[in-house]
């Protein structure tokens, strides 16, 4: 798509319960204890922007509404746009697909969106079948124990 400079999204990183008080703030919506880790990857797969220091229950929008890359994208830093999924808001710096598309030119458009921003998708799944230790949620399961 023209103009598009990188695909954004989260993916939870399984973890050990970190334990004390907060510890459910990283159990995700699967249900494990994680990190959301939010990435921007360019057209060639390249993850330019990185953040990984947000609970699994941080909702994905919320990570790029407080982060760096969109006070800079707020503030003009960079020429062209993000694309993201439905759960971010869609601005003039971040497209998401249009929720009711009814014309053949917003169906194309949801379509050419979603297969430009399935890159970010892949880059997740590159890393995790080649560093096996970032997808362990389908290998252990997360116990709580009494002090």
């Amino acid at each position: 798509m023209p103009g598009v400079i990188g695909c954004l999204d989260g993916t939870l990183i399984w973890i050990r319960s970190p334990g004390g008080p907060d510890a459910e703030l990283y159990r995700g919506r699967k249900g494990y204890f994680a990190l959301n880790v939010m990435a921007v990857c360019d057209p060639n797969m390249m993850i330019f922007n990185i953040i990984v220091n947000w609970p699994g229950s941080a909702h994905d929008s919320r990570i790029f509404r407080e982060s760096d890359l969109c006070d800079a994208l707020e503030r003009g830093e960079y020429r062209g746009v993000l694309l993201g999924d439905k759960g971010y808001r869609c601005t003039s710096y971040l497209f998401t697909p249009l929720r009711q598309p009814e014309t053949a030119r917003e169906r194309r458009y949801n379509y050419a969106h979603t297969r430009t921003r399935n890159l970010i998708e892949w880059t997740f799944r590159i890393l995790k079948s080649r560093f096996a230790v970032l997808d362990k949620s389908h290998k252990y399961h997360t116990t709580t124990h009494k002090n």
